[in-house]
């Protein structure tokens, strides 16, 4: 009797043994659980914002070795504009984010590391098929957030169509637009360096369009 209870004891024992082993195999480890990495995806310039003081940003803690005043010249321009605008800036981007008066939304970057570069970007309900509304609103554009040259010569470039159709554009979907060369528009010395039209774009953005206009001094 007291070999079958010796028996059933062990037979209990390495059961026990085995069913626990599963269950610990079967539940997550929740150290690795957190320290797994999360999925990055691709965002659009607003879904990175982070708050810094402008204290930080005047200090060069923004990654940019050769020039780490991109933050005030980028903010300096919007407060031209309007003196006490609101904005977010983006960090990683180094871009600053405002809701203009009419709704348009305006993504703007002035300043870079191995390029002084010239970047607006706005989210407007224009439709991408109202072409005449949308040159005037990218001359508007460049009038009001581009500077050094760039203001008033995309303006006369686009006033006089001296700009092309790129051949990657989709019909209603992606009009890509470069400049003409020519010896006032685009070979402007620039001091020691040269001014670079990087063209402007019209992209279809839900029932709205979103233009981009860009251009820098190497």
């Amino acid at each position: 009797m007291n070999r079958y209870a010796s028996l059933l004891l062990v037979v209990l024992l390495i059961f026990g043994s085995c069913l626990g082993r599963k269950t610990q195999d079967e539940s997550p480890a929740i150290g690795d659980s957190l320290a797994a990495p999360r999925e990055v995806t691709s965002t659009m310039p607003d879904d990175t914002v982070v708050y810094l003081s402008e204290e930080t940003m005047e200090s060069g803690e923004d990654g940019c070795v050769f020039d780490t005043s991109t933050y005030t010249f980028t903010t300096d321009k919007l407060k031209e504009y309007k003196p006490n605008i609101s904005y977010h800036w983006d960090r990683w981007q180094a871009k600053a984010r405002t809701v203009l008066a009419d709704g348009d939304t305006l993504w703007l970057h002035i300043g870079g590391c191995d390029h002084f570069s010239y970047m607006a970007t706005l989210s407007t309900a224009l439709s991408i098929n109202d072409s005449a509304a949308l040159m005037d609103k990218t001359r508007w554009l460049a009038r009001t957030f581009l500077d050094n040259g760039f203001d008033t010569g995309y303006d006369e470039m686009i006033t006089k169509r001296q700009f092309e159709l790129g051949k990657r554009s989709i019909p209603g979907k992606e009009y890509l637009y470069s400049v003409i060369e020519s010896d006032t528009a685009v070979a402007n010395h620039f001091n020691d360096g040269f001014r670079f039209y990087d063209g402007f774009s019209f992209t279809r953005h839900g029932a709205g369009t979103r233009i981009e206009i860009a251009g820098y001094i190497n």
